[in-house]
């Protein structure tokens, strides 16, 4: 969840209803609405650190189902923000198609897994390519949260090196490593190391290029605790 996020159950994605087991061992999948307590949470989404809380919530029982025994008809759920808000980010790419279509890098930091960033179609830069997001400061930092295009495969990413800096001008690599060829989210996962921009580099990707839907980059859970 990004850092920052509004204090409601909505943009917290916290669900609307929650799976119910009786006594009588049936079960109730999804059937049980629970109300969030979310301004007791102990979250201030003010405040530009990583966060961990608890959010409580009271269950109401589907109809038709009793409590005779008077269980606390209680749940809560651990929420951690962590993820580097996208919009104060800027992306720049080594390649971009924005010719035959807008798939320019900043479509990768929209927020909209609809659109992608996309190498040039006509494969004039050759792999390997890189985005490079400017996170808007300098944080600690220890995954890169990969979102495949959607729709079709070309460009998905299947080999990449990530590499990080605090000037933009000089890389370190911290990682390296290979991903499935499919469309569910990726994550890398490095030593935590303070950065003001990621690089993410494409060595292989689909039939030649490299797209993304979007990128995200996560704080180290255990700084600002």
């Amino acid at each position: 969840m990004a850092i920052g996020t509004t204090k409601t159950a909505d943009a917290l994605g916290l669900p609307t209803t929650v799976d119910l087991v009786t006594n009588s061992v049936q079960s109730f999948n999804g059937a049980a609405k629970v109300t969030w307590n979310v301004n007791a949470s102990n979250n201030d989404p003010t405040l530009k650190i990583v966060q961990t809380f608890t959010v409580s919530g009271t269950v109401t029982l589907p109809n038709g189902v009793e409590n005779p025994d008077n269980v606390p008809l209680e749940t809560s759920v651990i929420v951690t923000v962590n993820k580097i808000p996208q919009s104060q980010m800027a992306a720049t790419a080594t390649s971009q198609e924005t010719i035959s279509e807008n798939s320019a890098a900043s479509m990768a930091i929209d927020g909209n897994p609809q659109t992608v960033w996309h190498t040039k179609w006509d494969k004039s830069d050759v792999l390997p390519q890189s985005i490079i997001l400017h996170l808007g400061g300098t944080y600690p930092v220890d995954k890169v949260a990969y979102l495949p295009r959607l729709s079709g495969n070309n460009g998905i990413i299947t080999s990449y090196n990530v590499y990080v800096s605090t000037d933009g001008e000089t890389f370190t690599k911290v990682t390296s490593g290979t991903w499935a060829n499919d469309n569910a989210q990726k994550l890398s996962t490095f030593d935590p190391t303070d950065a003001s921009y990621i690089k993410l580099e494409a060595t292989v990707g689909v039939n030649g290029w490299a797209s993304a839907a979007e990128i995200s980059v996560l704080q180290t859970e255990t700084a600002n605790k």
